[in-house]
């Protein structure tokens, strides 16, 4: 997002570039961040089944013609960020999927998890709906 101030006097505007997404994909978007608290902090989010997203922002030259700011490739626009934060979100299973998956299992189907989510996050999910009976999960990345 890149977000300028309309109306505003030339002399104090001020035009950002917000930008969010994974952490473990934002994270070479950063010019300036946390050690190593940025990892354990978004991996014990993701591990307690939470949705986690990284923010960061950068102020882009006023001088510049806002058609040329909006013209900018994504990778030089989102890059050289500061980071600002996480966003997490926690989302409850609703109710009927623990009866759902059950009666899957129970008639002697497979279950798997297909995400999109980050892999901590569907480990918990899987593990809260007795997909995965064991404590811990073996991750491999193919």
């Amino acid at each position: 997002v890149v977000g300028g101030g309309g109306g505003v006097p030339t002399s104090t505007r001020r035009i950002l570039v917000i930008a969010k997404g994974a952490p473990e994909t934002m994270k070479s978007r950063f010019s300036t961040m946390p050690g190593a608290e940025y990892d354990e902090t978004y991996l014990r989010y993701a591990g307690q089944g939470a949705r986690v997203l990284a923010l960061g922002f950068k102020e882009i030259d006023t001088s510049l013609a806002m058609s040329k700011i909006k013209s900018l490739p994504r990778d030089d626009a989102e890059s050289g960020l500061t980071f600002c934060g996480f966003a997490v979100f926690h989302t409850p299973i609703k109710p009927q999927s623990y009866a759902s998956i059950g009666a899957l299992m129970s008639s002697g189907h497979h279950v798997v998890v297909i995400t999109g989510d980050q892999e901590l996050t569907a480990c918990h999910v899987a593990r809260e709906l007795g997909i995965c009976k064991r404590p811990q999960s073996l991750l491999l990345d193919v």
